[in-house]
Order: structure tokens, then C-alpha cells, then sequence
């Protein structure tokens, strides 16, 4: 959905881009982001102005809440368990790109 390429890291993939856009985001003074052991507690500034980033469309909307509701109260072990058992994450060695084509080979159950 984001189109963005995604790179094997310990705790899962992540989008390589990721922590380049926490740490705008955090300069910007939009959000708030607490290291606390090897989590990442993120959240929105409410002192900053509010700016729109994204707009998502329906379809899109309504993945992110099937997510959510698939994960809703999981401990991070299980997400992080789910998705080392992912065939991209399996196939690629530490710190590598992950191929998008991999995530098509998956099983559509096993994506999210």
C-alpha cells in the first residue's frame, strides 16, 4: 500500500525509509518519539499545527482497520514472530532490500 521498499531488520521489516521520516517528523515538532529499551513509543505532538500528510482512499482506510483489528491486543513477540515466519523475511539475510515480488508469493492469509 505504501509503495515503499521494505529492508529486513531485527524486529521485522520495516520501510527503509522509516526512521528517516521519524526523525523529520520529530524535528518538526509533529510528533513526540520516546525510546524506551528496543521500543519506539510515537505520538502525536498536540502543541504542533495539525497538517494533513496522506490522504487515504476507502480501500485504503479500510485495510489499515482490518489490521487493526487482526492485531488488536497482540503482544509485539506475536507480530514480530508472524512476520519472521513471512516468506520475504525468511528468504532475505539481515539488513537486505526485501524483493516486493516476495510478498506476492506469500500466502494471502500470511500477509497480514
Amino acid at each position: 500500500m505504501s509503495g515503499m521498499r521494505y529492508r529486513r531488520i531485527q524486529f521485522g521489516p520495516v520501510p527503509d525509509s522509516y526512521f528517516r521520516a521519524l526523525d523529520e517528523l520529530e524535528e518538526e515538532g509533529l510528533i513526540d518519539v520516546e525510546r524506551k529499551g528496543d521500543a519506539i513509543l510515537i505520538s502525536e505532538n498536540r502543541g504542533s499545527a495539525r497538517r494533513r500528510l496522506i490522504t487515504l482512499n476507502k480501500e485504503e482506510s479500510g485495510l489499515i482497520v482490518k489490521i487493526a483489528k487482526k492485531w488488536h491486543g497482540k503482544k509485539t513477540k506475536e507480530i514480530v514472530s508472524f512476520t519472521h515466519a513471512q516468506l520475504p523475511y525468511t528468504l532475505c539475510t539481515p539488513d537486505e532490500i526485501i524483493p516486493y515480488e516476495l510478498i506476492t508469493q506469500e500466502d494471502p492469509e500470511h500477509v497480514y
